[in-house]
């Protein structure tokens, strides 16, 4: 990954030279302008870069969103994709996980924050802005509703009996001409509120309203070759442990008070709706 508009953001944003920076940094000149000149800055430099940024308030990341966010015009849309490992460029569709919410795709976030989230586990932690151009391109959108529920059912693998994946199927439709989906992101909070109504001990209504008490942003789903020819990399960055803590805590936060405002949700609509062994009767 590149550095130098990083690098030009701190100086900026503290009023440093670069010789200011090299005795901030505590390296020597030459290290810091091969930093500064390279393309393929390594992970352990980057992230030292970005800690020493995040101690000094400089947010690198946010800053980047919010001028990408003021550049990205028209039919364009800014993404990120959070990983904690590199993406292998070209991307492949056929190399996700096939068991996402959506099926196998390259999936994307409209918020930096939660997508930083799925970064989080493991040693490191990268963030990908990208301009996705979605003139021309088929959309399917969906909202914290049936259709989008049993989608998840369908593809998370939460049912193995043949009969009731062809009803859920049946259920949902066909997606294969869809270029993009757009959908709301679950987590694993919400998995185990569709688990417990896959199970039977809530309703579907219950399920529905629960699961709308979180509000994590949209993902794009991009499900073809064609969408895929309108995604451009912006930039490629880390997040560094100080950050990784920081969003973790604020994530942490966000969860407890999803909890509860699922909790109500349960108790305000536990005599309506129905159960999912009725509904496959």
């Amino acid at each position: 990954m590149e550095l130098e508009k990083d690098i030009r953001l701190i100086k900026n944003s503290l009023g440093l030279t670069d010789s200011d920076l090299i005795k901030e940094l505590g390296i020597d000149a030459v290290t810091y302008r091969s930093i500064c000149s390279s393309k393929n800055v390594d992970y352990q430099k980057a992230e030292f870069i970005h800690s020493y940024a995040y101690k000094k308030g400089v947010r690198i990341n946010n800053v980047f969103a919010s001028m990408y966010k003021d550049l990205v015009k028209g039919d364009d849309i800014l993404l990120f994709h959070g990983t904690n490992v590199p993406i292998d460029f070209p991307i492949r569709l056929d190399a996700g996980n096939k068991n996402n919410d959506l099926g196998q795709a390259f999936y994307l976030g409209d918020n930096l924050t939660q997508s930083a989230c799925f970064s989080l586990r493991g040693n490191h932690s990268y963030i990908y802005y990208f301009k996705l151009d979605i003139k021309d391109l088929n959309i399917e959108r969906l909202s914290v509703d049936r259709r989008w529920m049993y989608s998840i059912i369908l593809n998370r693998g939460y049912v193995e009996d043949e009969s009731y994946k062809a009803k859920i199927k049946e259920m949902i439709g066909s997606f294969d001409d869809a270029d993009i989906i757009v959908a709301p992101i679950a987590d694993n909070r919400m998995y185990d509120i569709i688990s417990r109504f896959v199970y039977g001990e809530i309703s579907d209504e219950q399920c529905l309203h629960s699961l709308s008490a979180s509000n994590l942003g949209y993902q794009y789903v991009i499900k073809s070759k064609k969408a895929l020819s309108h995604l451009t990399l912006l930039k490629e960055s880390v997040i560094s442990s100080l950050e990784k803590k920081e969003i973790a805590e604020t994530r942490l936060r966000l969860h407890m008070d999803e909890q509860h405002k699922a909790a109500s949700a349960l108790l305000e609509y536990r005599d309506q709706g129905m159960f999912f062994g009725d509904i496959f009767k």
